[in-house]
């Protein structure tokens, strides 16, 4: 995974979703900054909190699944219930609160995803 280090804001991340044609597959807060990983492999580091972040991003398709983490709805590739994560079809597993656990499954049956 490349790691840009320059430091940018919302109209430089929306600017470069349009440029690159990239989307988001999954962001990290981390205090005020918020690090965020795309399909390309990249990862930039924006200087906005995660939920400026999801604010921008086309069709909302961000979930918050923990306080400090948001994944795309499209790049779940499984949900554990026995151990109540989330794996994306990029390799990245995130664990989820009950609370937040429940909110995902509403969501994905309404997408028409099957919650076995």
């Amino acid at each position: 995974m490349t790691t840009l280090s320059t430091d940018f804001g919302v109209k430089a991340l929306l600017l470069y979703l349009k440029e690159y044609k990239a989307f988001i597959v999954y962001c990290i807060a981390d205090g005020l900054c918020t690090d965020v990983y795309f399909d390309n492999g990249e990862m930039r580091q924006v200087s906005c909190n995660i939920g400026a972040v999801e604010k921008v991003c086309p069709y909302h398709y961000l979930f918050r699944i923990h306080k400090s983490v948001s994944v795309n709805f499209y790049c779940i590739e499984e949900i554990n219930l026995k151990w109540r994560c989330v794996l994306l079809d990029h390799w990245e597993m995130f664990l989820i609160s009950d609370r937040v656990f429940r909110r995902l499954t509403a969501n994905l049956n309404n997408l028409g995803y099957e919650i076995i």
